[in-house]
């Protein structure tokens, strides 16, 4: 019962942070910012960037969040159902940090507590992103490795993957964040 609750209440609150994503790209739609990860510079206010907000920040969000609750409704211990809830608040969360962002660095004429650390977690979400993708993707169907060897091998891949992603940041210049 608990876990219904949970996963539900979780959905409920990717819904609301994908709302104040919307509320933000509101806010930032005459706001020019600069060009950063493929992204081009100026204002984002065309057809595109409205549907990949959406897209991104609730579609997305909400029907993982969504597999996840039903999943964890009819079975509270498979790791699949809460790997999916966790996938879809990662997902919004990094779409509300990047309007955050661009709002507390480009729209704001003042100040904000957090408004350096933002950026860092943003820039760091995609790892955190798509290694429970990777976990998702290596555990299905029964939300368990299919056997040692599996898990053996996960665990050198994800290691391999995270020394890397921490070894380019020790060697890495400054950020090289639009935010920075």
């Amino acid at each position: 019962m608990v876990n219904r609750i949970i996963a539900w209440g979780i959905l409920i609150f990717t819904l609301i942070l994908g709302v104040v994503t919307v509320g933000l790209f509101v806010l930032n739609i005459d706001t020019t910012v600069p060009a950063n990860w493929g992204s081009d510079a100026g204002v984002r206010s065309g057809f595109t960037d409205w549907i990949n907000l959406l897209f991104l920040s609730i579609v997305v969000p909400l029907i993982s969040t969504f597999l996840g609750a039903v999943i964890t409704t009819q079975r509270p211990r498979h790791h699949i159902g809460w790997l999916l809830v966790l996938l879809g608040v990662i997902t919004s969360l990094t779409g509300f940090l990047a309007e955050f962002n661009i709002y507390t660095n480009f729209t704001l004429d003042q100040r904000v507590p957090g408004q350096q650390i933002v950026p860092w977690f943003e820039n760091w979400m995609w790892v955190i992103l798509f290694g429970v993708l990777f976990l998702t993707l290596a555990i299905f169907p029964q939300g368990k490795f299919q056997s040692r060897n599996w898990g053996v091998l996960f665990s050198l891949v994800w290691g391999i993957f995270i020394s890397s992603m921490l070894l380019s940041k020790a060697i890495e210049t400054p950020m090289s964040s639009a935010y920075s």
